[in-house]
């Protein structure tokens, strides 16, 4: 899929979705594989976060040996709370409501997922995808760091744009005013910032996004100016 779409140009990076993996604490599951043969919800069928899972699962060589069932957040976490499920995949920002109400009723664990993904192709068979850390206290009983991945949301543009108005886009969503703005339409805007402006981004950057990530010191990698 990478490159699929020639005319469409990375702008920068806006927020993240990590992987949540959640078991109840007392299952004795205590790592990914542990799963086999258990049962998982990994969202409703045909959405995003079920073939996020499909992808991860299959690239660490567990698909075919977990019970997969295609049900949506909220209905999974009142069928863990119920003790009907093993596990619940959520592919969302954090703090997740629907993890929140399963760590509710029972005491939960979210599984680290990256030294699974490292010990297969998983992360170089999908670039896209960035490891990120879910922090300790960030869920009720989770008091450790979870170390898992995200999907990426990245602000794209036409490669017909104007080099211009790219650069003056930018320029104004990341200015300080411009940011504390988009904070206060949606909390998931904390996570934007210049630091991480390039963060997940592995295909062509647009010309102006190049003129304007130069100017605040940005290099560049091989796939973002399209070599």
């Amino acid at each position: 899929m990478l490159g699929r779409f020639k005319n469409v140009m990375a702008m920068a990076y806006l927020y993240g979705a990590p992987a949540h993996l959640v078991v109840l604490a007392d299952s004795g599951i205590t790592k990914v594989e542990d799963l086999a043969g258990k049962r998982v919800a990994v969202g409703p069928a045909g959405s995003g976060a079920a073939a996020s899972a499909q992808r991860y699962f299959t690239g660490i060589g567990m698909w075919d040996k977990i019970r997969v069932e295609y049900i949506g957040y909220s209905q999974a976490a009142a069928a863990m709370g119920d003790k009907l499920l093993d596990a619940m995949w959520v592919f969302a920002g954090f703090p997740n409501s629907s993890v929140i109400q399963a760590a509710a009723s029972n005491k939960i664990s979210i599984l680290s997922l990256n030294e699974a993904g490292d010990n297969s192709q998983f992360f170089q068979e999908n670039p896209y995808y960035a490891k990120v850390v879910i922090p300790a206290g960030t869920y009720s009983g989770v008091d450790y760091d979870v170390q898992t991945f995200q999907d990426s949301t990245i602000w794209v543009a036409g490669k017909h744009v104007k080099d211009d108005i790219v650069e003056a886009s930018l320029k104004e969503i990341f200015s300080d005013d411009g940011l504390a703005f988009m904070v206060s339409i949606t909390s998931t805007a904390k996570s934007m910032s210049v630091e991480d402006g390039l963060m997940g981004i592995v295909t062509p950057l647009h010309k102006g996004a190049i003129s304007f990530w130069t100017a605040k010191g940005k290099t560049f990698t091989d796939a973002q100016t399209g070599k």
